[in-house]
């Protein structure tokens, strides 16, 4: 399969990244490149990275587990949001701004303030804050733990 990939990609090294602790399968990251082969300083990097992606891996564990002992929130089907509605509730629970966003979506501020519109009214609130806690007491989001 590393075959196939380096061919699609026209890539000719791969660096491992394994996460540190993980049995069979060893989960990680391969990072592909054409060209030189990687370097010391390259490897060295990979392995300063590698505590980053254990603890994004732990979080999707933790995201996963959760998700399976929730039941899914009944909303009635004019109240059912959309992925993109998810992602803005989410950046919007973050506390970002419109503009911030809009930066990180790829969409204009008039976009995100038209997901907002839609999310107070599936929701039935009125501001940012109350739109995240009744995502969070319906079971969009998960309830929010002290920084």
């Amino acid at each position: 399969m590393a075959g196939t990939i380096s061919r699609l990609m026209d890539a000719n090294h791969v660096l491992a990244v394994p996460l540190p602790g993980t049995a069979t399968p060893v989960t990680g990251a391969l990072v592909y490149r054409a060209g030189a082969d990687f370097t010391e300083d390259h490897v060295r990097a990979a392995e300063m990275i590698q505590p980053l992606l254990a603890g994004v891996e732990q979080q999707r564990q933790l995201l996963e587990r959760w998700r399976a002992t929730q039941a899914p929130p009944e909303l009635p089907e004019d109240c059912r949001l959309t992925p993109r509605q998810v992602t803005v509730l989410l950046l919007l629970a973050d506390a970002l701004t419109a503009s911030a966003i809009a930066h990180r979506l790829g969409i204009s501020v008039r976009t995100v303030h038209k997901h907002v519109e839609s999310l107070y009214r599936k929701l039935g609130t009125r501001d940012r804050v109350s739109t995240v806690l009744r995502a969070q007491e319906i079971g969009l989001l998960p309830p929010r733990t002290g920084r």
